[in-house]
């Protein structure tokens, strides 16, 4: 198997697990977006309060967790939305590697190189949604985890009734799963973006020897048809 070859077969696994670790995230967080009709916990802002303090909405427990502010939706949805384009981009792009390594075909200098871009791009990107998903859970956890004169684990918060008007939610669970398959599929996809650049160095090479093996058939088959020539005139 040569150079290129064992190139793109690394590509067809790397692009398999990005897709299976893109599930990791997307499914659990379109759960729990759905789970809470749309409002995201994410960077949310809450207290716990006593069930006979003024203000405070009635409830059967002695602390009930108050709302304040929940988090901008668009945190959700831009982690819901890295999740499932890269699952889709993955499964595509797994599809045709393994298409052109059945096939032994080999792409050109430009489609390695756009897809070293797009590699590149989903990379920065996937950062940025791992980066709001923890970043963003944890500023929640700091506020459910605050029980009064008690500290609970985030864990053992989501069993708590935290929204008192909506289905309960197991966010952390969500959450959690999420964060774990969007760094991970991060580092896949820096792999890759590392595969494509290889790719297109392995290309450009063989590219470079072509053009200096043909300059060179060139220059012989000319000094050859020269010498030919000056035969001819001396005979």
């Amino acid at each position: 198997m040569g150079i290129s070859n064992r190139l793109l077969f690394c590509q067809c696994t790397a692009y398999l697990l990005a897709f299976v670790l893109a599930l990791f995230a997307a499914v659990p967080l379109g759960q729990d977006q759905h789970e809470l009709r749309g409002r995201c916990p994410l960077y949310g802002v809450g207290r716990w309060q006593r069930s006979n303090e003024s203000g405070a909405t009635a409830c059967a427990q002695a602390y009930c967790f108050h709302v304040q502010r929940w988090g901008p939706p668009s945190a959700c949805r831009y982690s819901l939305f890295m999740g499932i384009f890269s699952c889709a981009y993955s499964a595509l792009q797994g599809f045709r590697s393994t298409y052109l390594l059945c096939k032994g075909f080999e792409e050109s200098l430009f489609s390695e190189f756009v897809s070293m871009l797009l590699s590149c791009t989903i990379a920065l990107l996937m950062l940025v949604a791992s980066a709001i998903v923890s970043d963003g859970l944890n500023i929640w956890c700091n506020s459910v985890t605050n029980k009064g004169n008690i500290t609970i684990s985030c864990r053992d918060a989501q069993e708590e009734s935290l929204n008192l008007n909506a289905v309960s939610t197991l966010f952390y669970d969500h959450f959690g799963t999420a964060q774990f398959g969007l760094w991970c599929a991060w580092i896949v996809w820096i792999v890759i973006a590392i595969l494509a650049f290889l790719k297109v160095s392995h290309c450009r090479s063989k590219d470079d020897f072509s053009v200096q093996y043909k300059e060179t058939l060139l220059n012989q088959q000319s000094q050859k048809y020269f010498r030919e020539q000056m035969g001819s005139v001396f005979i």
